[in-house]
């Protein structure tokens, strides 16, 4: 029998592979060929037993380098809940190179925040999401991004406590009522003429994140658009279109170095541009605390805005100028788009039902009444507003797939096997339709919150809008805030209608996924004043407290 050499395998492998592994085998000669075929033989044979050790979620199929990709609609959050009909409530598929997992029903989402919350705490930021947390959450060291440590702990503390606490908000009602009017009397000045509800929307939100934050308003007729203000307002469009743009360099890392959408390129202009204006921001802040320090001396300077707070906190909490100008760019792309979006939503789902337009419109009568504003401390005593606003965030929650998790270790969910540095998706939108744990569960109505337990704390995995655990939304408490009484005064004040021609039943509800789920064709409609003077929410003497006590 002929001995089993080098040469003899070689061979016998180019008659099988033909003429490519012929020229091969030539070049490399017919030890080396024979080895690394036989190497290459090995690894698969040892990937297949690995493999087979894997209890893996199910899920759609993964193509070379690209992934599942193919599989997926350009509307995320609907094309993952229609696999789930297929697969189950967990699927597993790979997004180019990265491993992915979406959590589609209230149980296993129990499971991930409450069981497994701290294998979970991760983000995703060095995976589908690098280049967002590297240039725009400063090499991931912001809330939104950084891994679970205590520095981060430390950030939502200040957060919660310095910004967003009960006593914080009361300061600032203020604030919010000056913005808001504006924003009525901008509508009034209308005259019933149809129009485009989000432009106000935004100028307003961004204007009480803004004076909140910054201490400065940055929109409106009233501002003097200086060379900075521009600045500043095509920063934060701009990079709010980048980051919900996929980067195919971040899908397959390989591919990063050429940069085939330019947009490695326009992140990095970016960041460098939002350097620019944060590291502005602050010298000005820096600048006044040293031309009056006695008006910046504690945090419970009812005059401080929260940069002025971050900077009197620097010393006691070692923040650098970088940890403030993070925490800051966190807050206002955080802050402005989710707060607008439930407002347009609700005002969207109240013209479609303007029977539960006139059931909202006669309790903010019968509390507030018809003379004078809706106030913060009225919100408590309006309950049908509040369950408004949580049947609008169970349809159209602000971000259907929450902002993923990421686990840094192997480990298990639902009794499958999760690879280490699996990108996490919860989709809220799904289980927020799901009619195991909702009655009719595609119908707005309100009506099912009245005397329910259900907040929108976390606590009911049925119903998590802004996340749960150890990584749900800071701002839990300001949002709700300033939708609540964003949406009240709106329908306190006027009646909402369909544009000229256009029926209730001709809204659209056709959702656009993106950084935030913005509707597909944004609300145009008209606002008819029902109150005998709507100056009520703009003038002066109406104001809810002097302004010198600001």
């Amino acid at each position: 029998m002929e001995a089993f050499t080098s040469k003899r395998i070689a061979s016998l492998i180019r008659a099988k592979l033909g003429a490519a592994a012929y020229v091969l085998s030539s070049r490399l000669g017919p030890s080396l060929f024979t080895t690394i075929i036989i190497g290459l033989f090995v690894l698969l044979v040892f990937r297949k037993i690995f493999q087979r050790r894997w209890k893996l979620p199910p899920g759609p199929r993964n193509l070379p380098i690209i992934g599942a990709i193919l599989s997926l609609d350009k509307e995320m959050h609907q094309s993952l809940a229609k696999h789930a009909e297929k697969y189950g409530p967990v699927i597993y598929f790979r997004l180019g190179s990265h491993s992915m997992l979406a959590v589609q029903s209230a149980e296993v989402g129990e499971e991930l925040f409450k069981k497994r919350d701290t294998e979970f705490a991760s983000r995703a930021h060095s995976t589908i999401l690098y280049s967002v947390a590297k240039y725009f959450g400063f090499e991931a060291s912001n809330m939104g991004f950084s891994s679970y440590t205590p520095a981060l702990k430390q950030t939502r503390k200040i957060c919660t406590t310095e910004l967003l606490s009960s006593a914080r908000l009361s300061k600032t009602e203020q604030i919010r009522w000056e913005e808001e009017g504006e924003m009525i009397k901008e509508v009034e000045s209308l005259n019933g003429e149809e129009f485009e509800l989000r432009e106000l929307l935004h100028a307003m939100a961004m204007n009480v994140t803004c004076r909140m934050i910054l201490g400065k308003q940055y929109y409106g007729k009233n501002v003097v658009l200086t060379k900075d203000l521009r600045e500043f307002q095509e920063l934060m469009v701009e990079m709010v279109v980048a980051a919900g743009k996929p980067n195919i360099g971040d899908l397959v890392p390989w591919l990063r170095w050429l940069d085939p959408q330019g947009l490695t390129k326009q992140f990095k202009a970016l960041h460098e541009k939002q350097e620019r204006v944060l590291k502005a921001i602050l010298d000005d802040h820096k600048k006044a605390r040293e031309r009056a320090p006695y008006r910046l001396t504690t945090p419970s300077t009812a005059s401080m805005d929260f940069v002025d707070i971050l900077l009197s906190l620097q010393g006691k909490y070692q923040l650098s100028d970088l940890n403030i100008m993070a925490t800051v760019s966190d807050l206002l792309l955080g802050a402005t788009d989710s707060t607008l979006m439930v407002v347009q939503w609700a005002i969207i789902e109240l013209v479609r039902h303007p029977e539960t337009m006139a059931i909202l419109q006669t309790q903010l009568d019968h509390v507030v009444g018809k003379d004078r504003a809706l106030l913060e401390s009225d919100l408590p005593n309006i309950p049908f507003l509040g369950v408004v606003v949580k049947e609008t965030l169970r349809l159209h929650p602000p971000i259907p797939l929450l902002l993923p998790r990421m686990n840094e270790k192997q480990t298990a969910l639902h009794g499958y096997d999760i690879p280490a540095n699996t990108t996490v998706f919860v989709n809220v939108w799904a289980i927020s339709r799901d009619e195991r744990n909702w009655e009719k569960a595609d119908q707005f109505i309100p009506e099912r919150f009245m005397d329910s337990p259900v907040s929108v704390v976390g606590n009911h995995f049925k119903y998590t809008p802004f996340g749960a655990g150890r990584r749900q939304c800071v701002g839990v408490t300001m949002g709700m805030l300033m939708v609540e009484r964003t949406l009240g005064s709106l329908v306190h004040a006027f009646d909402w209608l369909p544009a000229k021609g256009k029926t209730c039943a001709d809204i659209s509800v056709e959702e656009r996924y993106g950084l935030v789920l913005e509707p597909k064709q944004p609300l145009v409609c008209r606002a008819v004043p029902r109150l005998p003077k709507v100056d009520v929410y703009y003038n002066r003497q109406h104001s809810p407290r002097p302004h010198d006590q600001l």
